[in-house]
């Protein structure tokens, strides 16, 4: 019986440094998930900032706002843009919606124009397709202009 005891013994310090590590693992990953949530949102707000400050109505794009690959496209009523909650933040009001088709590169595209006092800007998220038929790429783009500029390019 001694020599069960013994290796007993020998197994808990191992066992003991595995759960460490993998506490330390998991905390230092969730710590990193934290921080790149909290750039996310910074990235953000510096785009939309710079849209809005700029409105000179040129399509900013950002391809990598989101960090993986979807395989459905949500119901509308489920669909979140995040520069458009982003915007709603600031005071801006969702005035049009839409969504459809957009070929060549992807199945689908969301559209939401929103307006605050004299801008207005118009958001899109893209489902672009990828070499895999079930596999989509998503991506927002973001243009702002006056409602001066907006109201002309629309009435043509």
């Amino acid at each position: 019986m001694s020599t069960v005891n013994c290796m007993q013994s020998k197994m808990k310090p191992n066992i003991t440094f595995l759960l460490i590590s993998f506490i330390t693992t998991f905390l230092a990953c969730k710590l990193d998930e934290n921080k790149s949530t909290s750039a996310n949102k910074d990235f953000i707000q510096n785009i939309i900032d710079f849209a809005i400050e700029h409105k000179d109505n040129k399509t900013i794009e950002l391809p990598f706002l989101y960090d993986s690959l979807v395989s459905h496209i949500p119901e509308d009523s489920s669909e979140k843009l995040l520069l458009a909650e982003a915007l709603k933040k600031k005071g801006f009001k969702v005035i049009a919606g839409g969504h459809g088709n957009y070929p060549p590169r992807g199945p689908r595209v969301i559209s939401l124009i929103l307006r605050k006092n004299n801008c207005v800007c118009e958001i899109n998220k893209i489902y672009y397709s990828t070499v895999s038929d079930t596999l989509f790429e998503v991506a927002e783009r973001i243009k702002c202009s006056d409602s001066l500029t907006y109201a002309n390019e629309n009435n043509r």
